[in-house]
């Protein structure tokens, strides 16, 4: 069994070598738009969305999006609601609301 196996592998290993120019030919046009067709599927995939943040304090609302800073979303906030300042509290209620947009 093991010597009939040798002798095949040794066989295409011959043929493979004296025939260099049709396994470069079989390997140009048939493997090589297999793995770029592979490659071009794997780039083409579209990115996940980005999920749409809103940040409510009492009635004011912003809108944040990921790594925004601090001082900004308080920014965004103030300006939706100036008063906000004299009514936040350590015990006022802050609900943040995330939402993932469907993948197309």
């Amino acid at each position: 069994m093991g010597g009939e196996i040798y002798e095949i592998v040794r066989y295409l290993a011959e043929g493979a070598s004296s025939n260099k120019d049709v396994v470069l030919a079989l390997i140009t046009s048939v493997a090589a738009p297999i793995v770029g067709a592979l490659a071009h599927k794997l780039v083409a995939k579209p990115a996940a969305p980005a999920p749409e943040i809103t940040v409510i304090v009492g009635a004011a609302s912003a809108s944040a999006e990921p790594g925004i800073t601090d001082a900004e979303l308080l920014r965004r906030l103030i300006t939706a609601d100036p008063t906000l300042p004299q009514r936040v509290t350590p015990e006022t209620a802050v609900r943040v609301e995330v939402r993932v947009p469907p993948r197309e």
